[in-house]
């Protein structure tokens, strides 16, 4: 707070003064910002109620976004940032603000406990799994330390002085774990540098085929209308019907969706059902109400299992869990009829 008021007290001042005032402003409340919202995640972890909105995610990008958003403070400590990134995206199903929050802790805190060298950035994936490592040439730890650093209470006496709470690895860890990965924190000894290794499950519905899919028949092809306010979601799911030959449109939400439906006449609707606005369900009624089961199969895509009560009373032909697999997106359009 004191480097915020001095900063206050001269923005009126010297042009120059203003400007590296505006600096110092700027990065002390992005950093208080961030202990609160650490403090605020942490306790609605605790209590159940965060939640994971799920994507397609680019890996790749959403590091590079991320360091793009520290890259003056590295420059101005006069740190190499080093990349080993892939040619091709790295798809993961994941909630996109909750990455970026992952990305910022662990760079923040590379970029906190580093004082000269470099500051390294490793993205892999193999058939399953993709893997982040983040690794610093900063003031390390004993490796029989490195066991406790994503406890609640955990942070080192190097770490108070720097400012912060120790909550940042804790809350890394426990958005990891939500997202079915997993963190590991390994460091040598001390002035040896940390490396973090995380991985994240791939997202399945753009895995790389393997022998069982290749062998199962491609479906027919058929006009196929996506309803789906998101448009990263809806477009992904696009490009895999497009994949298995099938002639796809896009509704971005439920209000062009009737309008698209009677000009391309389609055979098969996929709806998600969470929709602002005119919702999945309005969607399924409006179009049924045109469409007879035989010229139009209704399917509806939800986060909620078919039994959730806000899934009773729907009249779909069927439903599918997101995010929907290859393999179960093949399978139901081979048990349709070719009409």
């Amino acid at each position: 707070m004191a480097a915020i008021q001095n900063s206050l007290e001269v923005i009126s001042g010297a042009d120059e003064s203003s400007r590296n005032a505006i600096i110092i402003l700027k990065r002390q409340v992005r950093h208080m910002a961030r202990l609160v919202n650490d403090l605020l995640d942490v306790s609605r972890i605790n209590r159940g109620v965060l939640r994971i909105e799920r994507e397609v995610v680019d890996v790749k990008q959403s590091v590079q976004a991320a360091v793009e958003a520290i890259r003056r403070q590295v420059h101005v400590k006069g740190l190499a940032l080093e990349f080993d990134l892939p040619a091709s995206p790295v798809h993961v199903e994941a909630d996109p603000e909750r990455l970026a929050q992952i990305w910022d802790n662990l760079l923040s805190n590379a970029l906190k406990y580093t004082e000269h060298g470099r500051i390294t950035i490793k993205v892999q994936k193999d058939t399953a799994e993709a893997l982040i490592t983040i690794r610093d040439t900063g003031i390390g730890m004993n490796p029989d330390q490195t066991r406790t650093v994503f406890d609640t209470a955990h942070q080192t006496e190097d770490g108070a002085r720097r400012g912060g709470l120790g909550l940042g690895l804790q809350l890394v860890k426990r958005l990891v774990d939500l997202h079915d990965g997993t963190v590991e924190f390994r460091s040598e000894g001390p002035g040896l540098g940390s490396e973090v290794a995380l991985t994240l499950p791939l997202s399945r519905s753009v895995l790389p085929a393997v022998s069982s899919s290749a062998e199962v028949a491609m479906p027919a092809s058929r006009r196929i209308l996506i309803v789906d306010d998101q448009p990263d979601i809806a477009d992904m799911l696009g490009l895999l019907l497009e994949s298995m030959g099938q002639k796809v449109r896009v509704a971005y939400g439920g209000d062009n969706a009737i309008e698209i439906a009677h000009e391309r006449r389609p055979q098969v609707a996929f709806i998600d059902l969470s929709m602002p606005g005119i919702s999945g369900a309005e969607v399924a009624k409006r179009l049924r109400q045109e469409f007879s089961p035989s010229q139009l199969t209704l399917v509806a895509l939800s986060g909620y299992s078919a039994d959730h009560p806000a899934a009773q009373g729907m009249q779909f032909e069927h439903y599918l869990l997101k995010p929907a697999t290859y393999e179960t997106i093949v399978a139901l359009l081979n048990s349709l009829p070719v009409n």
